[in-house]
């Protein structure tokens, strides 16, 4: 049985082409700094991010401190010399200087020439133990323009996120990543380490925000809770009505092949493979995600995280092979694997 084991494991790091969690990422941080903007205040510099892009307007998030006392600050975008006007929207936490965030609303959309992206926000706070490796992207003065700062988490402390990366002057206001997500707001250098505000203060603030609604709208409250049901599920009623497993498995299926948007995906999968009395096999959930054609890697490994906790069978390799194939970024490929792998442990 052990050696049974051994040559389990020894097929997942073949098949994944391995990596360790919080050690290699095949995320590319690069291409979230069209995403960062620098921001020019009354007196002071800062970093923001962008978290909204429509036909007419810019949202950005930064931290309050940095727009003090100017309600009409510049912005420059990612590969853009000119600055664009910016406007300090109704609701930013002006009077909180050491946790407060501030939206700034740039218009004419259309006439901002440079490359500019939304940055991705964590659906909610990631476990902080400390030692999670995460970039910090901004402006800080002694570095340079849109830099990619090194760093580690520290800990989590009451409403702040601590992490351990040389930022300076420049640096408030810009992201936290972590696993390509943001999952933080820069605020201020502590007398030994960063402070930011965690993502789920980020939401908070954006709830309040009438121009930023549709991102908690389209925002999936928790990937791992039961928050899901608070999104409508496509195909709910359909799912629901079926009177046996194998009448749920087709409805699911039927239904992922209808979805185009991998949020919608993501909860309608969850919806109905916990509707599932006995469970997946292995060629069923690999059918299952292939069907649901996820682009988003992370998004794709909790769909497979979520569907292990459901075999009733053994992986076959072939279906390990399918599965981990959808998945681009080898470091969630081989969080997806290695929940396959436990669910073996487990004698799923």
């Amino acid at each position: 049985m052990l050696m049974q084991l051994l040559k389990i494991n020894i097929l997942w790091f073949l098949l994944i082409g391995v990596t360790i969690p919080g050690i290699a990422q095949d995320v590319k941080t690069n291409d979230l700094l069209p995403g960062i903007v620098e921001i020019l205040g009354k007196n002071r510099i800062g970093s923001g991010l962008i978290v909204k892009i429509d036909s007419n307007d810019i949202f950005i998030l930064t931290a309050a401190h940095v727009v003090l006392a100017e309600p009409n600050p510049k912005v420059v975008f990612y590969s853009q010399s000119t600055p664009s006007e910016a406007h300090v929207e109704s609701g930013s936490e002006l009077n909180d200087e050491d946790r407060g965030i501030a939206l700034l609303k740039v218009e004419s959309r259309l006439s901002i020439t440079s490359q500019v992206r939304v940055l991705p926000l964590a659906i909610e706070d990631p476990e902080i133990i400390g030692g999670e490796a995460i970039e910090v992207l901004g402006l800080p003065l002694e570095v340079g323009d849109w830099a990619i700062l090194h760093g580690y988490m520290v800990a989590r402390r009451g409403r702040d996120l601590v992490f351990d990366v040389g930022i300076d002057e420049g640096a408030s206001g810009g992201a936290i990543v972590y696993e390509g997500k943001v999952v933080g707001l820069v605020q201020r250098r502590g007398p030994r380490y960063g402070i930011g505000n965690p993502v789920e203060s980020l939401w908070g603030f954006i709830r309040g925000m009438r121009s930023l609604s549709k991102l908690v709208s389209e925002k999936i409250p928790s990937i791992d809770g039961e928050g899901i049901s608070k999104l409508p599920i496509v195909g709910e009623k359909q799912i629901d009505e079926a009177n046996d497993d194998m009448e749920i498995f087709d409805a699911l299926v039927a239904t992922l092949e209808n979805i185009s948007d991998d949020y919608y995906s993501l909860i309608t999968f969850k919806h109905g493979i916990t509707r599932l009395k006995n469970g997946v096999n292995s060629s069923q959930l690999s059918r299952l995600i292939s069907t649901a054609s996820i682009g988003d890697d992370y998004y794709c490994s909790q769909a497979i995280i979520s569907g292990a906790r459901y075999l009733k069978t053994p992986i076959k390799s072939e279906d390990i092979k399918a599965m981990l194939s959808t998945i681009n970024s080898s470091y969630y490929r081989s969080k997806a694997a290695m929940a396959l792998n436990e669910s073996l442990l487990k004698g799923k």
